[in-house]
């Protein structure tokens, strides 16, 4: 009846319309979504995280596809919601207020923050290098958090630097960083013995294992120390094509002490490029 005379159906619901009217296709696909974080924080009350790196224009409907995922999947719960922006620009609002359509997405700018908001609490101390201020005010935060770190238990520890060093870059060129974990103390070595107990650790441990190259990441498996090696090679000197080839390269040297200490005495790639061991041994 609506597809017979779409004008008559429009004018009869009050809906303004132009003089053509355009039918478009109702099917939408089935998709899986996977929140960033989703807790019961009350019996009847659901919290909804979603932390935003690279601000999109489609944010806010997307978050607008995660409720109503929630609220099908549980019914009769309310459910806030917020977007937790790490670095730059501005949640693009969908709200239609002239149609009664709201999403109430809540918009946190870690920006807007002062560093020591988060500083006094060490689980939140990686935020603050992307609180408010200038250059020098985050490379302090990160200073400082590193210093935290240092004195939490070890799997706090371990938690909290890979944190830092995650968000960092956000906010901080890799040679900053680079040199903070210089005055830091925080060595080749003592990186890789950090990111050995990391996720991506374990997982380049698992995959080692299942290939049976040989018992893991502890024992500096050849696929496994390559992949250790561009990591970080990648946090030393940043993105290059160049990394994985020179990666692999050291990743077959029997001395590990030495391939580490190559690393962290070089102060770009080029120059660790000139020690790099002939194709041949």
């Amino acid at each position: 009846m609506a597809l017979e005379n779409l004008p008559a159906f429009c004018d009869w619901l009050k809906v303004a319309h132009g003089t053509s009217l355009e039918v478009l296709p109702g099917e939408f696909l089935a998709e899986t979504r996977t929140a960033d974080l989703l807790v019961q924080v009350d019996p009847n009350k659901i919290l909804h995280v979603e932390y935003v790196r690279n601000l999109e224009p489609d944010l806010a409907p997307r978050i607008a596809k995660y409720r109503a995922h929630i609220m099908l999947k549980y019914p009769g719960m309310s459910i806030s919601q917020y977007a937790i922006v790490l670095g730059k620009g501005k949640v693009k609002s969908c709200d239609d207020s002239e149609n009664g359509f709201s999403l109430g997405l809540r918009e946190v700018y870690l920006r807007d923050y002062d560093p020591s908001t988060f500083l006094t609490d060490p689980d939140l101390a990686p935020f603050a290098v992307l609180a408010a201020g200038n250059q020098e005010t985050r490379k302090q935060a990160l200073i400082s958090t590193l210093r935290i770190a240092e004195r939490q238990p070890e799997s706090r520890r371990r938690a909290i630097t890979n944190a830092v060093l995650e968000l960092a870059p956000i906010t901080l060129n890799q040679s900053t960083i680079d040199e903070i974990r210089k005055e830091t103390g925080m060595t080749i070595e003592s990186v890789i013995e950090f990111y050995s107990g990391t996720e991506a650790g374990l997982e380049i441990a698992r995959r080692s294992r299942k290939e049976g190259l040989a018992e893991g990441l502890a024992e500096g498996l050849a696929e496994g120390r390559t992949q250790m090696l561009a990591d970080l090679l990648r946090i030393r000197f940043g993105a290059d094509p160049r990394i994985p080839v020179i990666a692999a390269r050291f990743a077959h040297l029997s001395d590990r002490s030495s391939v580490l200490n190559t690393v962290d005495q070089a102060q770009t790639l080029d120059e660790l490029t000139q020690e790099l061991p002939s194709a041949s041994s």
